[in-house]
């Protein structure tokens, strides 16, 4: 079974609260078994106005990557190519950002781009990412959930035809911890999680949990093959 990504979200909000304490976090998540951190830091202290911040958050996903490569994991920045491409990163897209062919342009072949599709339509504009994204359960840091997830839809089988119809692996957004087996079965590429780790109160073994959770969900679905076999 292919490997299931556990991605860690940094909410980190102003650019002065960039500090020692994420990268401790980032350590302690990593050791966990997270395989990538994504850094959101909120645009609008990236805007023109605020120009100055950009080379911190810079420096800071530059620390971050040093980080993630002692443990084979992939580091992110949200939204911005260019801080991307300084800081040696990925970048995740939302869809009013970046266009996701110029992003790959500019960052080149091998620099991983991840992108946020809130639709069908989204999705199957997203060959040239390496991950996509889909919220399953609206929230106030993810407000746009993929419709198919409803009441009145089976969501097995909704999990399935999202993994079909993605010409890349998906990760699963907002209520992810609650599906973890659902997700596996389904063929989903990975999970994010944000506050459930960052605030625990020991995120390495918040993330260890997660992995384990995974582990058994895999387990069960290669039992499951075997007895269909």
């Amino acid at each position: 079974m292919p490997k299931f990504i556990i991605q860690v979200i940094f909410n980190i909000g102003k650019p002065n609260s960039l500090g020692t304490q994420w990268l401790r976090a980032a350590h302690k998540c990593l050791e966990g078994g997270a395989d990538a951190i994504q850094v959101r830091v909120d645009t609008k202290y990236l805007s023109t106005e605020y120009y100055s911040c950009e080379e911190d958050v810079s420096n800071f996903m530059r620390d971050i990557s040093k980080i993630c490569a002692k443990y084979s994991a992939t580091a992110v920045v949200n939204d911005f190519v260019d801080i991307a491409a300084r800081s040696g990163s990925g970048v995740w897209l939302g869809q009013s950002d970046t266009p996701l062919l110029d992003a790959r342009k500019i960052l080149g072949p091998n620099s991983f781009i991840g992108i946020t599709c809130d639709s069908r339509a989204d999705l199957a504009q997203a060959q040239a990412a390496d991950m996509a994204s889909v919220v399953l359960k609206p929230s106030d840091l993810n407000p746009n959930a993929v419709p198919v997830l409803n009441p009145d839809v089976d969501i097995d089988l909704a999990l399935n035809q999202l993994v079909e119809s993605s010409p890349v692996p998906l990760i699963a957004l907002s209520g992810a911890g609650s599906m973890i087996p659902q997700l596996v079965h389904a063929g989903f590429g990975g999970a994010a999680f944000s506050r459930t780790v960052t605030e625990a109160h020991d995120p390495c073994l918040e993330v260890n949990n997660i992995a384990k959770l995974i582990q058994d969900a895999q387990l069960t679905g290669d039992l499951f093959c075997d007895v269909v076999q």
